[in-house]
């Protein structure tokens, strides 16, 4: 890993197993890509048609994503992050080509009931899986997140994800429902 600072932001070059990436902090630039490559790995993580997730399903419940409401939502991440806030970890990985290819979000917070540390978002898209990026971005979270327990959401038929979070010494927690499909709660 070898890292440049641009501005304030550091940008990290990773070197996967077949091919380079560099990790940076979420810039204006990034808004609309990244609302196109959240929506692609949504489609290619979450599909499961035995239980009525179908492509369809997730346009329609997280075509929001690459509209106004998804792009809104990152830009006031990044206002945030531009502003300080230190509660929150926003770092997109792109390829040689300059194409975003993985992200992670984590936040720390105090609210009762759960622990203060979240892994909130952790994607990669299916081309690159296999290649050390998705362990990359959870090493930068898990760093910069701290010593503890740390929450996170896995729906309960992902079980490649189940797998690398267990991997990476996850141990699940429990489980609850949300948005209309089964998640489970690791720590």
């Amino acid at each position: 890993m070898s890292e440049t600072t641009m501005g304030e932001a550091r940008t990290e070059s990773f070197e996967g197993k077949t091919m380079k990436f560099t990790i940076a902090q979420i810039t204006e630039a990034d808004i609309e890509p990244l609302g196109e490559m959240q929506l692609q790995a949504w489609i290619e993580t979450y599909q499961n048609p035995n239980i009525g997730i179908t492509e369809r399903w997730i346009r329609e419940k997280r075509g929001y994503l690459t509209g106004a409401k998804g792009k809104d939502y990152r830009r006031s991440m990044l206002r945030a992050l531009e502003k300080g806030d230190d509660t929150i970890l926003y770092n997109v990985a792109k390829d040689e080509a300059g194409d975003i290819v993985g992200f992670v979000i984590a936040t720390k917070h105090e609210e009762e009931g759960r622990p203060d540390r979240s892994l909130d978002a952790l994607y990669t898209l299916n081309r690159v899986q296999g290649d050390g990026l998705g362990y990359e971005l959870l090493e930068q979270a898990m760093d910069w997140l701290g010593d503890g327990d740390v929450h996170l959401d896995v729906a309960v038929y992902n079980q490649h994800a189940i797998d690398f979070y267990e991997r990476n010494g996850f141990v699940a927690t429990g489980d609850l429902q949300m948005m209309d499909y089964p998640i489970q709660t690791m720590e």
